[in-house]
């Protein structure tokens, strides 16, 4: 499994200031529900979830490990890992998306990752560029899931904004010592 988690963290603990629009940074994944990560690589290796980078790579773990690869990963707490500069949240527009976040989102996306279920991920702490793509491509039909496109599909830009930053914000995949917005 550690060679495997190498290879993962190679793009996935990387500098999220290299991604310009239209890339977005990869997702972090130290830390995230394993459950979520089996069923992520499965898709991948499957074909039921499709992206150039990822397709290749989920490939080369052995499906016999994947599981161990994300129990490995899920319970690493990101020491050792390079730490980058972050934005500073805008509290305001964070506040505005912890009010959406609790009509739409946190029946399955909690603030408290524990109460996540099953292969639910962990959004607190993801990178907003990631974050922001992933919505996109729910409400354009690129990633299938009638649950996540339903919720997500008539919100406005500014909306997309507003969740992103609450989430982003938030204890979790990423380390932030500043002020929160709160539901």
């Amino acid at each position: 499994a550690n060679k495997d988690t190498h290879y993962c963290l190679n793009c996935h603990a990387a500098d999220p200031s290299g991604f310009a629009p239209p890339r977005y940074a990869p997702p972090k994944i130290v830390g995230q529900n394993a459950a979520y990560l089996i069923a992520a690589l499965n898709d991948y290796r499957d074909g039921r979830r499709n992206h150039y980078l990822m397709q290749s790579p989920a490939e080369t773990i052995a499906r016999d490990t994947i599981a161990e690869v994300a129990e490995y990963l899920s319970k690493l707490d990101g020491t050792g890992l390079p730490e980058y500069p972050t934005a500073e949240p805008d509290l305001e527009l964070a506040a505005r998306g912890a009010e959406l976040a609790g009509h739409l989102c946190v029946e399955c996306h909690h603030a408290d990752p524990a109460r996540n279920k099953d292969a639910v991920p962990i959004l607190n702490g993801q990178h907003p560029s990631y974050l922001t793509a992933a919505i996109r491509d729910y409400r354009l039909g690129v990633r299938r899931n009638k649950r996540m496109g339903d919720a997500v599909v008539g919100l406005s830009q500014e909306e997309v904004r507003a969740i992103v930053a609450y989430y982003a914000q938030l204890d979790g995949l990423y380390p932030w010592t500043g002020p929160r917005a709160t539901p």
